[in-house]
């Protein structure tokens, strides 16, 4: 992130040492042994600080949005669960990983008593890399994607498994380009233009 401040706090620094009193004994030595603070940890006011580390996603949450997402699309869908679990762990060098099972299920009612059960299964790995744009809004920009993520899909009709898929579940994996994300010391919300849903993810501590 580039910044153009360098002109300026120079020309600040020549009129406050123009107008600056000697120091007094006490500030020498202050300035002789400096304190120096401790970078922010997680939780900082820097985005790219916060991210670094494991977080696991809430699957109930976003299985939550799912079917908010669909009813308002006009979905016959009645109820959604997700269980399972995705890891997501950033590195300090920029690089992303994501360790992905989860098992969505939807269950709609359909003409004639007719019971819908749609079955989606999301298991693998994902690596990318990822660059904060900008600290303080939180814009990162996430690309490279390499992934072995196999999505596999069940419809059952009243218990019976049929080919046919009724309900299109939407995809809710993190996607290339930038994407806003808002992190504090316990969650970090990633949310990616055109996405239905905000992935909310809880910092995994060992």
């Amino acid at each position: 992130m580039k910044t153009a401040f360098a002109g300026t706090a120079a020309l600040v620094l020549i009129l406050l040492t123009a107008c600056t009193p000697p120091p007094t004994t006490e500030e020498r030595e202050a300035n002789e042994n400096p304190v120096t603070e401790p970078l922010p940890g997680p939780g900082g006011n820097a985005i790219s600080q916060c991210l670094v580390g494991k977080w696991n996603l809430d699957v109930a949450d976003l299985a939550a949005q799912m079917l908010a997402h669909l009813q308002a699309s006009g979905s016959p869908i009645r109820d959604a669960t997700g269980e399972g679990f995705e890891m997501l762990e950033f590195t300090a060098e920029g690089l992303v990983g994501v360790d992905s099972n989860i098992t969505y299920t939807m269950t709609a009612d359909l003409d004639q008593g007719m019971t819908l059960v749609v079955v989606q299964h999301q298991k693998g790995l994902s690596a990318g890399s990822y660059s904060v744009d900008n600290d303080a809004v939180g814009d990162v920009e996430f690309g490279q994607w390499d992934t072995d993520m196999v999505v596999t899909t069940q419809s059952f009709i009243n218990g019976t498994a049929t080919a046919e898929f009724p309900v299109s579940i939407p995809p809710s994996q993190i996607g290339e380009g930038f994407s806003s994300l808002v992190c504090d010391t316990d969650a970090l919300t990633i949310i990616t233009p055109g996405s239905f849903a905000a992935h909310t993810y809880l910092r995994v501590t060992d």
